[in-house]
């Protein structure tokens, strides 16, 4: 079924920005972050994902998951833990047995809850961002929000 008809007419409509959906301020990392140091603040902040950020625009995510990508790599775990984090996630990619990797998704203030539930499934993540007009991310939404309000409880994370 298609989020429409599980949420009915009036929430699948509400927009992230009435729902007041997600957390910010965003914690990011720069492209040229290096990756240990990108896991690291995963891990400090209790995190399972960041968006990599250039110039305040949203060019790519990282995730925890993407760590088991790293075995697949044997011996070179020191190497690819020192890469530049878009390095990093741009190396992990070619190989197509890789399915951790997804680039940033956005959305932004405007976009329905049923819209921000269809591109969490069909793109099969955990995590979408909010973007402002100028592509620069300003909320993160993760599914755990989406579950919060949906069952009408408010956002206590912002």
């Amino acid at each position: 079924k298609d989020p429409e008809t599980i949420l009915g007419p009036v929430l699948s409509k509400k927009s992230v920005g009435e729902l007041n959906l997600g957390v910010s301020p965003v914690i990011s990392v720069s492209p040229d972050t290096k990756t240990i140091d990108t896991f690291k603040i995963l891990y400090e902040k209790r995190i399972s994902g960041l968006p990599i950020v250039r110039d305040n625009l949203l060019i790519g995510n990282i995730s925890a998951k993407d760590l088991r990508a790293v075995y697949k790599f044997g011996g070179n775990f020191f190497q690819l833990m020192n890469l530049p984090v878009l390095e990093f996630v741009n190396e992990i990619r070619r190989d197509e047995s890789v399915q951790a990797v997804n680039p940033g998704i956005a959305v932004n203030l405007e976009t329905p809850l049923a819209l921000v539930i269809r591109r969490l499934a069909v793109k099969g993540i955990h995590r979408i961002y909010v973007c402002d007009r100028h592509k620069s991310p300003i909320r993160i939404i993760t599914l755990s929000h989406v579950l919060a309000a949906i069952l009408g409880f408010e956002n206590h994370d912002n």
